[in-house]
């Protein structure tokens, strides 16, 4: 087992966070608990999320989590 408590790829999406900051007229909703604090800010049309940005306090999982949802849905219906 390897003492690095991080993946590649959470090291990856930690050190280039592309959706990281707030939409400006966007919708932005926030949830806060347990020493993490996290805001996503989205814009649609229709039924497509057309940018979603997030900003977020905590580890560097909860960083690279949000941003893999971000990349994830954004473009999505």
């Amino acid at each position: 087992m390897s003492a690095d408590p991080y993946s590649a790829r959470v090291r990856a999406l930690f050190a280039d966070p592309a959706h990281a900051g707030q939409l400006d007229g966007g919708r932005t909703v926030a949830v806060a608990g347990q020493d993490v604090r996290l805001e996503l800010s989205g814009a649609a049309t229709g039924e497509r999320l057309d940018a979603l940005r997030f900003r977020a306090w905590g580890c560097p999982h909860v960083i690279a989590a949000a941003e893999a949802a971000c990349t994830g849905l954004e473009g999505a219906t």
